[in-house]
């Protein structure tokens, strides 16, 4: 089973983890930053992949406009990768998106990441504007 969790402190170093760069030198997103930030706005939100109540990804979202809301960052441990967990994180993603009454997600991404493009585009966001070195793509959250 993937869920969401809100962020609390007992993560914070296991969310550490998932921010590195892949060669493991230094800090993507640098851990005291992150956490101070995502945790006094309301307007962000840091939730933390939970695989069988094992913590294995973060997501980073925050509010842009009134219901629209922009993906940051969904980081997945790589033992993680490319077993559907991500795919099961982005459904609970816009269940708890809808839960905000948000009407879309947008995220922006390098145009040479084609894996993650593909994941996103596979999970519903489509390319909406292109700049010269990255793609903004969008998904509309649609309710019954």
């Amino acid at each position: 089973m993937v869920r969401l969790s809100d962020y609390t402190k007992e993560y914070e170093q296991v969310v550490s983890n998932f921010s590195l760069f892949p060669d493991q030198k230094g800090y993507a997103i640098d851990p005291s930053t992150l956490f101070s930030t995502y945790s006094q706005d309301e307007d962000k939100a840091m939730c933390v992949v939970l695989y069988e109540e094992r913590p294995c990804g973060a997501v980073l979202v925050q509010a842009t406009a009134p219901k629209e809301y922009q993906l940051l960052s969904l980081m997945l441990d790589k033992d993680y990768q490319k077993r559907g967990i991500g795919k099961l994180a982005m459904l609970d993603l816009v269940q708890k998106m809808k839960n905000r009454k948000a009407n879309k997600v947008t995220t922006k991404i390098s145009k040479d990441n084609l894996r993650a493009i593909d994941f996103l585009q596979r999970s519903g966001f489509k390319i909406k504007e292109e700049t010269d070195n990255s793609l903004i793509l969008v998904m509309e959250i649609y309710y019954d």
